[in-house]
């Protein structure tokens, strides 16, 4: 339905099927029952945008673009909408999901509990190690040096080449060679027959640093791919996306977090990353640090600084114990 309004637009559908609403691919926020009402865009004037959503009577879903102050000024002032989660996309949007019951419903609906973790973005852990982490950072940092060129990462958000990494544990031998299969394009895949069945290797890396190995035991759980990842300076960029082309990120049970040790900073890296509310706080890494990133959100790192940042990242089987350092 395209409703056309006095100087506002909404456009909006009547589900015919049952369908889960995920924030990013596998956390189920809501449930769309068949005979709701989904609110997929609006746009114009707030007032009659306000009336026209109010006279809604069945449930109502609302969909609105989060960043946009407009558009929360509107959702607020809708009557009985309330914020149930947010959507994000593989573009790094962020769609506020709302929520209004119908005038016909006798019970209110019952909607999925989100675990506090899966809101998580970036947060320190709390390592409590004898040895201090400075000292594994320090020589794996005192023999850089000896490390072959760095590969340039193969996304599309970076666009400048600033980006680039060598693994220590991959999909293959060669420490040059930083794909994960699955993220890649069918293009990809077809040139490259049984990819998707290839196992996760050491390369000589791990060996050459086996100060690394001083850092994983303050990890529990099983690590998958280590990679040093590097960012250039004079502004280099990681551009704002998400990696939710990966579908085994996550921080719950079995999924794979993404832990970040700075090996070499300077207080002009910038790391952000945008929760379910559109907010981004900028943070400064600090060696002698771990951080979990949690990559399904929009996340984006600026190197101002006149150094390379490398930083050791490493994706762990998550757990209990793992959360528990959060």
């Amino acid at each position: 339905h395209l409703e056309f309004l006095d100087e506002a637009i909404i456009e909006s559908q009547i589900t015919t099927v049952r369908r889960e609403i995920t924030a990013d691919g596998n956390v189920v926020i809501g449930i769309k029952e068949k005979g709701d009402r989904v609110v997929k865009k609006i746009s114009g004037i707030v007032f009659p945008l306000v009336n026209r959503l109010n006279s809604y009577t069945e449930p109502t879903w609302l969909f609105i673009w989060e960043e946009d102050p407009k558009a929360r000024s509107i959702a607020a002032q809708a009557w009985r909408y309330k914020k149930i989660g947010a959507k994000v996309t593989s573009f790094g949007e962020i769609y506020g999901v709302y929520f209004k019951e119908g005038n016909a419903v006798f019970a209110p609906r019952d909607h999925p509990e989100v675990p506090k973790y899966e809101k998580y973005g970036l947060r320190q852990l709390n390592l409590l190690s004898f040895i201090p982490l400075e000292i594994y950072l320090n020589r794996i940092r005192n023999k850089l040096y000896t490390l072959p060129e760095f590969t340039d990462h193969y996304s599309n958000y970076n666009a400048k080449g600033s980006w680039s990494a060598l693994s220590l544990r991959g999909y293959r031998s060669d420490p040059a060679f930083i794909t994960k299969p699955v993220e890649m394009n069918k293009k990809w895949q077809v040139e490259n027959p049984g990819s998707l069945e290839w196992q996760l290797e050491d390369t000589p890396l791990r060996k050459q640093f086996p100060e690394v190995e001083g850092l994983l035991d303050q990890l529990p759980g099983e690590p998958h791919r280590i990679r040093f990842m590097r960012l250039k300076p004079g502004d280099g960029e990681l551009e704002r996306h998400t990696d939710l082309v990966d579908p085994d990120q996550g921080i719950a049970d079995g999924k794979l977090a993404r832990i970040h040790f700075p090996i070499v900073t300077n207080d002009k890296v910038i790391f952000q990353n945008w929760d379910w509310n559109g907010n981004a706080k900028p943070i400064n890494m600090k060696v002698g640090e771990a951080w979990y990133l949690d990559v399904r959100k929009p996340h984006r790192a600026i190197n101002g600084g006149d150094d390379y940042r490398i930083h050791l990242v490493i994706d762990i089987v998550s757990n209990k114990a793992l959360r528990g350092l959060l």
